[in-house]
């Protein structure tokens, strides 16, 4: 019974990680296409540190909140 269990939480785990990926280059990608078509001339240049800064405070966001998610499909399996 507990391979079920760890299985599960593996797989939970995953697909908790994939979905922080994914907010973390949506988002980055997000700004940088904000910032490269919609700025001025001048700021064009500059596109790729903030979208990598909007990016990395996306993933701690998003693990912040899904570390709640995670200890609720902990909780629910066990």
């Amino acid at each position: 019974i507990y391979t079920h269990i760890h299985t599960l939480n593996v797989i939970g785990d995953s697909f908790l990680f994939a979905g922080k990926l994914f907010i973390a280059i949506l988002s980055g990608s997000s700004i940088g296409v904000a910032i490269f078509y919609l700025a001025d001339e001048g700021l064009q240049a500059y596109w790729m540190l903030p979208s990598i800064l909007v990016a990395l405070f996306a993933f701690v966001f998003a693990s912040m909140l899904m570390s709640v998610v995670e200890v609720v499909i902990d909780t629910g399996t066990v």
